[in-house]
């Protein structure tokens, strides 16, 4: 709605915000099953995953950066399967569709279980920041 509207002051911040979750949350988790320590099919889902993830990204963020998300998409496009449509253009991420949303990808048991992690290990942050521990500490 907010993209159709082009209201870019709601719109940039949840694509940052999403940037944010990427990186701080299922990249730094995940690093372990993106590096192969979990087994193939579990290392082939994890980089799908953050295939799937990183290809879209470049198609939404098109629009507002249009050079960034130009060159993830070339670095990308050797890796993604040809369109169905053999008369779709794919020499630029700017000759794209925009992404549609994909229902199924949704699940709100496990984003309420996601989101509590994650306030969990935020206020273990801020206990430990208030208290000046070391984030790593050996023999605890």
């Amino acid at each position: 709605m907010s993209f159709a509207a082009y209201r870019l002051y709601t719109v940039v911040p949840r694509l940052l915000d999403l940037i944010a979750e990427l990186t701080n949350w299922y990249i730094r988790f995940n690093r372990n099953r993106l590096k192969g320590e979990s087994g193939r099919d579990d290392t082939v889902a994890a980089l799908n995953t953050l295939f799937e993830t990183l290809y879209t990204l470049s198609l939404a963020l098109s629009p507002f950066t249009p050079f960034t998300s130009e060159n993830l998409y070339h670095a990308l496009l050797p890796f993604n399967a040809p369109p169905k449509d053999a008369d779709e253009d794919i020499r630029s991420v700017h000759f794209r569709m925009f992404p549609e949303v994909r229902e199924e990808y949704f699940d709100e048991v496990v984003e309420r279980q996601v989101k509590r992690m994650q306030v969990v290990i935020d206020l273990t942050r801020l206990l430990r920041d208030r208290k000046k521990l070391a984030t790593k500490q050996v023999g605890l």
